[in-house]
This record gives structure tokens, sequence and C-alpha cells, in this order.
């Protein structure tokens, strides 16, 4: 159980760490490697992360905490809502909504910007293709 939940930690901050470096260039990207992607695998984390006690947990949380030191995390996904849901971001987008915006675009210090559904729908299709294909080739 910890390798699983260690495994979602360490996608979730790699994730984290590929929106810090694409803000600047492709924002859609970024958004949807930190919202959807890095999210998810946090929050999976956090869920098996519950099931797990003894000396293996804590050996893995700290590594989890020095590698995200070492990518120079700065926005960490705790931010972004105290009660994490599965859910809520799904829900969001059958609405139209896209979850965390607003507080993405304030954890990375830009201001108010306007996109695309379209954009961030292609873009999320486009990163889970990539996913899938990364995910077949381990």
């Amino acid at each position: 159980m910890v390798g699983r939940w260690f495994g979602y930690y360490l996608n979730s901050y790699k994730d984290n760490f590929l929106a810090q470096e694409l803000v600047k260039e492709d924002l859609v990207s970024a958004y949807t490697q930190f919202c959807w992607n890095g999210l998810y695998d946090f929050m999976m984390a956090e869920i098996l992360k519950s099931f797990s006690f003894g000396k293996k947990k804590k050996k893995a949380l700290e590594l989890v905490e020095e590698y995200k030191n070492k990518l120079n995390i700065k926005n960490d996904f705790r931010k972004l809502d105290k009660k994490l849901s599965l859910f809520k971001p799904l829900l969001f987008l059958l609405f139209g909504y896209f979850s965390y915006w607003n507080e993405f675009l304030k954890m990375f210090g830009l201001k108010e910007i306007n996109i695309s559904k379209k954009e961030i729908v292609l873009e999320m299709i486009k990163i889970q293709k990539k996913n899938i294909y990364k995910n077949n080739l381990e």
C-alpha cells in the first residue's frame, strides 16, 4: 500500500513542477497539469495514505518531502481546499466550470485571464493520451 500512495505523491509533485515550468509558456497546459493530473494524484495519495501505518509510512513521507523540496515546489495542493474531493472537479466540469481556476491563477501570481472551455478540454484529452501512452511503456 505504501508504494502505491508514494508513487501518487511523486507523480503529483512532478505534475506540479511541470506546471511551474509551463505557466509562462502555455497556461492551458500548466492548469491541466496542476489542477487535473497533479491534483488527482495528490488526492489519491492522501486517500491511500490514510490506510497505511508504521515505519514504512514515516520513511515514505520523509522521502516525499525531500523530493518535493528538490523540485522546489512552491504551490502546495493543500492550499486549494481543506476538504479535497475527487468528484468536485468532475461535477464542476459537467456544468461547464473549471474548478480551482481562480486559485490556480492566484497561486501562480497571474492576473485574471479568460480561456475557452474548449481549449481546456482539448488539453485535458491531449495530456491524458500522453499519460496513457507513458503508463503503457512502463
